[in-house]
């Protein structure tokens, strides 16, 4: 009964069917290696996630290293500039001290007579010996007149002036700690100033030509923007920037500053604007040769009255 239903076209179809059913072995391959370079780009796409996420984290390491630097560099200028100020105190206690006219002694040949107990004794006005106090110790100004500071009497409402509002500086970025700060040699040797240290919005950081790992990059910190710009211009103006630009770093590299904060002879180019100019501006030349015949050569251009002192050391800035 069904053979006579079994025509050739009938066959064919049938195996059409089949094979479409069932997979061809060149095909189940090409899916598997399909299905392979898709698990394979996944893996390659996760492991690119992860790099990112350790590159994020690493960014963030060394901006809280640099940051702790920063506070502790704080801190230790904060410690100095009290020590600064109990020397000026003392200072200025001993010569109020010394000013005042010392009670008169007795002498050998003074001879002295006690009263006797029923004579009545009126005894002299005398300043008081307690410590003076600070509010009414008298301060000097430039002029040598002195001045007693005084306070309003108690209850009196005070108002916030102008003086007051422009003392509380610039405005610092989130994630900064400062409101300017001046990188001196960065990434290909680039510098310039910035009010970040992480890019914020449309305001450049630090960060993006500064890297904290690199011990030959050159950053500084300012308490204000007006202080930074003085700084990188005097940098800029007294032609250090355009001389480090000019000449790549050589291992036998050294710097002579014949007219800045500590006129002396400097191993690279990190401690001379550190130590040297102090991050400022002067008179500097390179010289290529060992450290100790930079000193000689220094020695003779200091013998010949040919170095200055510019600027006072800062410890603060």
């Amino acid at each position: 009964m069904s053979s006579s239903l079994d025509t050739p076209g009938r066959k064919l179809r049938d195996e059409q069917i089949r094979l479409a059913m069932h997979d061809n072995p060149g095909q189940a391959k090409r899916r598997a290696i399909i299905s392979q370079v898709l698990m394979e780009s996944e893996a390659l796409v996760q492991t690119q996630r992860n790099l990112l996420q350790h590159e994020v984290q690493r960014r963030m390491a060394e901006e809280l290293f640099h940051n702790l630097d920063l506070q502790v560099q704080d801190n230790v200028d904060e410690l100095t500039q009290q020590v600064n100020e109990v020397n000026i105190h003392a200072a200025e206690l001993k010569r109020v001290v010394a000013t005042c006219t010392p009670f008169s002694t007795p002498t050998r040949n003074r001879v002295l007579v006690s009263p006797s107990p029923s004579t009545p004794i009126r005894s002299p006005v005398l300043s008081p010996t307690r410590p003076v106090s600070p509010l009414s110790m008298p301060i000097l100004t430039q002029a040598g007149t002195a001045v007693t500071p005084s306070r309003p009497p108690p209850g009196t409402t005070l108002r916030e002036e102008d003086e007051d509002k422009a003392s509380k500086g610039d405005p610092i970025c989130p994630g900064s700690r400062s409101p300017a700060y001046v990188v001196y040699i960065g990434n290909e040797g680039k510098h310039g100033v910035f009010y970040a240290w992480s890019t914020h919005k449309d305001i450049i950081g630090a960060f993006t030509i500064y890297k904290p790992t690199c011990h030959t990059h050159v950053i500084c910190s300012f308490s204000n923007r007006q202080l930074a710009h003085q700084f990188y211009d005097e940098f800029l103006d007294s032609g250090v920037a355009e001389l480090l630009a000019e000449n790549k770093p050589t291992q036998d590299e050294r710097f002579i500053v014949v007219e800045g904060v500590a006129p002396a002879a400097y191993k690279n180019r990190k401690s001379l604007i550190m130590d040297g100019l102090q991050f400022r501006g002067g008179v500097v030349y390179r010289y290529i040769g060992s450290i100790e015949a930079a000193r000689s050569q220094f020695n003779k251009y200091k013998a010949q009255g040919l170095t200055q002192c510019t600027h006072a050391r800062r410890t603060t800035f």
